[in-house]
């Protein structure tokens, strides 16, 4: 298949719409998306797409919300075409916004994506003993900042922005 032919996956997307997406997931439908583009599916289990038969997953502010890291990045590469991307955005322990939503049940920091990352020492040293499948490679990053201001002080959530590239055959 041409990485044209691919679909474009927004995760996560009930309660914005993002334009440009073939499909777009979620627990449950965003009454704003055409049925034939919303996707109902719970992604603690294996998901609902062939293997390689995405080019692109966007994934602001949802893998957090998800329980195993493992699981979530070895379906998200399974998913994936050779150099398929996906475009991850997730609160960081650098700040409060990982710990501070009551959804959230996956802690996330920059060096957590290393496990991931082929090539690099902790997924060449553990990925086999994890059962990680997923090899990705990190095409960008950038860390934000966002300062929340109380009467008790203020409190800074951080967020990572990655980019990663699905390594296949």
């Amino acid at each position: 298949m041409e990485m044209a032919e691919l679909l474009k996956v927004d995760l996560g997307s009930t309660d914005i719409v993002h334009p440009g997406f073939d499909r777009y997931l979620d627990l449950v439908a965003n009454p704003n998306i055409p049925a034939g583009k919303m996707v109902v599916a719970n992604l603690t289990k294996p998901w609902p797409f062939a293997d390689s038969s995405v080019q692109l997953f966007r994934a602001h502010d949802i893998i957090e919300h998800l329980p195993d890291k493992i699981f979530t990045l070895n379906e998200m590469w399974r998913c994936l075409g050779p150099g398929g991307k996906a475009d991850i955005f997730v609160p960081t322990v650098d700040g409060v916004g990982a710990i501070c939503d009551p959804q959230h049940i996956s802690l996330w920091c920059r060096h957590s994506f290393d496990y991931f990352s082929h090539g690099v020492i902790e997924h060449n040293r553990f990925a086999k003993h994890y059962g990680i499948k997923a090899k990705f490679r990190v095409l960008s990053e950038e860390k934000k900042r966002y300062s929340k201001n109380y009467k008790s002080g203020a409190e800074t959530v951080v967020h990572l922005a990655i980019l990663l590239e699905a390594v296949k055959p």
